[in-house]
């Protein structure tokens, strides 16, 4: 892999697992580009034009770099070929033993099915033996039916409905797609399996990547596979990066609780400055005259916010806000 971004950059890391995905989505894990159409179809996909895919691919195959297999215009990669034969194997085991299953209710009836000599009626005892077997069989089906329905309440049994991923999937899946980055759902997968799940909650391990991608130098300029591939690079390729997240969730959290006291009396003292509304001298309408200060429509008195107590004093209407004389009793509100 260093070899690939020394050669292309983070470019060409992002667009090597690009053809990954594109060859594990495919028919038989290969890719045909044998065609002219086809070629062309690959190359816009990995943003390169024919010449430059060529080049590409050549690299990819070299023997010393060994990362996929080009044949005759048809490219494999081992490691996906290899899952794909296992998962041929374990599919076709399962049908094998499927088959074998449905042929034992046969091939227990040979010996009492017609042989010669015997006849056309040699055969009727088999038949009725199948016969009671189908109506046990159909007794059974129909008490497992009754019983769904009672546990239910006397409901049928709600219908199947397609598998959603998993929340945490869905919520990484999102929370990648928000930073502005991708990730197919076999990488999401990876990602889960070698990361802490404390590490997807607020602050999460996904927020310090993008965070880190984009903080480095020329990340503006890259184009949109090279800010993916750097993305992805740093997820799985960087494990110092993983040593530091802690150290950085840490200091993420810290900064929150600060920010949040400071809110706090931010918003303690936007409340402290709301003007009265109601004159403790008589009871009467507190005007707002002008930022700190407030007047009362019956007595004319007034009301003052000192910015030392954070409080509002009350003056009588023969004292001057303008050079006002502090009562010796503070009146809060």
């Amino acid at each position: 892999m260093k070899a690939l971004i020394a050669e292309f950059g983070f470019e060409g890391y992002g667009r090597f697992w690009a053809l990954c995905e594109r060859v594990a989505e495919s028919s038989c894990a290969r890719v045909d580009i044998s065609k002219k159409v086809n070629k062309l179809d690959l190359a816009a996909e990995l943003g390169l034009d024919g010449n430059g895919l060529d080049g590409f691919l050549a690299f990819l195959a070299d023997p010393e770099i060994d990362l996929v297999n080009l044949e005759c215009g048809v490219i494999t990669v081992d490691r996906i070929s290899e899952r794909f034969t296992e998962v041929a194997k374990d599919r076709e085991g399962a049908r094998d033993r499927k088959a074998r299953k449905k042929d034992t209710p046969e091939s227990s009836g040979e010996p009492c099915g017609s042989s010669e000599g015997k006849g056309e009626s040699s055969g009727e005892p088999c038949k009725k033996v199948n016969k009671r077997k189908e109506s046990k069989a159909d007794e059974r089906k129909q008490e497992k039916i009754n019983s769904e329905k009672e546990g239910g309440g006397g409901k049928d049994p709600p219908k199947t409905e397609t598998e959603e991923p998993p929340p945490l999937f869905s919520a990484i899946k999102s929370k990648i797609a928000a930073e502005g980055f991708f990730l197919g759902d076999k990488d999401i997968d990876r990602l889960i399996a070698e990361t802490d799940p404390t590490w997807f909650g607020e602050n999460c391990f996904v927020e310090f990547i993008a965070e880190v991608a984009r903080g480095k130098p020329g990340y503006a300029e890259k184009t949109r596979e090279g800010q993916r591939g750097l993305f992805r690079f740093l997820l799985f390729e960087a494990p110092e990066r993983r040593e530091e997240f802690p150290q950085w969730r840490d200091g993420r959290e810290k900064k929150g609780r600060a920010d949040g006291r400071a809110k706090m009396r931010e918003d303690a003292l936007r409340k402290a400055r709301e003007p009265p509304t109601a004159c403790p001298g008589c009871g009467g309408i507190m005007d707002p005259c002008r930022a700190g200060i407030a007047k009362c429509r019956s007595c004319g008195s007034w009301c003052v916010f000192d910015e030392e107590g954070k409080k509002w004093e009350f003056q009588s209407a023969d004292e001057s806000w303008e050079n006002p004389v502090r009562r010796t009793e503070d009146i809060d509100f």
